[in-house]
C-alpha cells in the first residue's frame, strides 16, 4: 500500500510542474504584455501628441487616417491568425516556401500573436485615433465656432471609419488567412533567419 502511495505522488510531481511551469509562463506573458501595452501606447501617444499639437488640419487628419489604418490592418492580421489553418504551412514548409516556418510558429502561438495585434496594436491605435480625433475637432470648432457639434460629429466618423473598415477586413482576413499569415512569415524572416 506505502509503495502504491509513493507511485502516486512520485506520479503527481511531474504533471504539478508542469501546471507550476505553465502557471509561470502565463504570468510572464501577462507581465510582458502590459508593460509592452504601456510604453508602446506611451510612445505612439507622445508622438502623435507632438505632430498633432505643432501641425495643421490637413497633417493632423493624414495622421489620423494612419493610426486608423495601421488599427484595422493589425485587427485583421489577428483575426487571420487565429482562423488560419496550420497545415498548408507544414506542407510549404517540407518545400521551404520562405516565411512558412514562421508562419507555423506564429499559429503555434496564435493566442499570444492575435493578443499583440488585437489588443496591444489595435485597441492602443484605437484610442490614439480617440485623442487624435478631439484635437482635429477643436481646431475645426475653433475655425467654425460650433465646438459640441463639431466633436460629436468627427467622433461618431471616427467610430464608423473604424468599425467599417473592420468589418470588411475581418471577412478579407478569413478568406485568406493563409495569404495573411505567410506575408507576415515572410516579413518577419527578413529580420529573423528561420531555421532549417
Amino acid at each position: 500500500m506505502e509503495e502504491n502511495k509513493k507511485d502516486l505522488n512520485e506520479n503527481k510531481k511531474p504533471r504539478r510542474n508542469k501546471e507550476a511551469i505553465e502557471r509561470h509562463k502565463i504570468i510572464r506573458w501577462i507581465l510582458i504584455i502590459t508593460v509592452v501595452s504601456f510604453v508602446f501606447s506611451f510612445c505612439f501617444s507622445l508622438g502623435t501628441e507632438l505632430v498633432v499639437s505643432h501641425a495643421d488640419l490637413i497633417v493632423s487628419i493624414v495622421l489620423l487616417v494612419v493610426i486608423i489604418a495601421i488599427s484595422i490592418c493589425c485587427d485583421a492580421m489577428g483575426v487571420a491568425i487565429t482562423s488560419a489553418d496550420p497545415v498548408p504551412f507544414t506542407a510549404m514548409a517540407t518545400k521551404k516556401v520562405k516565411g512558412s516556418k514562421t508562419a507555423l510558429y506564429i499559429l503555434k502561438n496564435a493566442d499570444r500573436f492575435s493578443s499583440i495585434f488585437n489588443d496591444v496594436i489595435g485597441d492602443v491605435c484605437g484610442i490614439i485615433s480617440g485623442a487624435c480625433g478631439a484635437s482635429i475637432s477643436l481646431m475645426i470648432a475653433l475655425k467654425t465656432g460650433g465646438q459640441l457639434w463639431v466633436s460629436i460629429i468627427v467622433s461618431a466618423l471616427i467610430a464608423a471609419i473604424t468599425i467599417g473598415g473592420k468589418a470588411i477586413m475581418k471577412g478579407i482576413a478569413i478568406k485568406n488567412s493563409t495569404k495573411f499569415v505567410l506575408f507576415f512569415g515572410k516579413f518577419i524572416s527578413i529580420f529573423k533567419k528561420e531555421r532549417n
